[in-house]
């Protein structure tokens, strides 16, 4: 990991503890792959617990947006590979893994 990828990534980790503490960061760096990411629970609407991943490929980050996975899938709104469509544009010099959360919260809302 650069050192500028690993400054970011220490801000997105302060970032996600101040706003989803429940949430927990996570790398798999070397042979078995490249991710970083955030992993924690959701609640729906409907009450209904959600696992919930945002990932991203460290020789992707920041300019790839991260991915969002939600178990079980629930919606209309997904990818072949599983992850959930997100209809807005990622700004790498802006956005974060926190609004990534946000959205799968939001599409909880409306879906779960």
């Amino acid at each position: 990991m650069t050192k500028l990828l690993q400054a970011r990534w220490l801000a997105e980790i302060a970032k996600m503890r101040n706003t989803f503490p429940e949430f927990e960061p996570f790398v798999r760096d070397g042979f078995f792959g490249d991710v970083i990411g955030f992993t924690g629970q959701l609640q729906a609407r409907s009450g209904k617990l959600y696992e919930v991943n945002i990932t991203a490929k460290i020789s992707q980050y920041p300019v790839a947006a991260p991915s969002i996975v939600i178990r079980p899938r629930v919606g209309p709104n997904w990818y072949l590979n599983g992850t959930l469509f997100v209809q807005r544009p990622w700004r790498p010099n802006q956005d974060t893994f926190a609004q990534q959360v946000l959205y799968a919260a939001d599409y909880l809302r409306l879906h779960g």
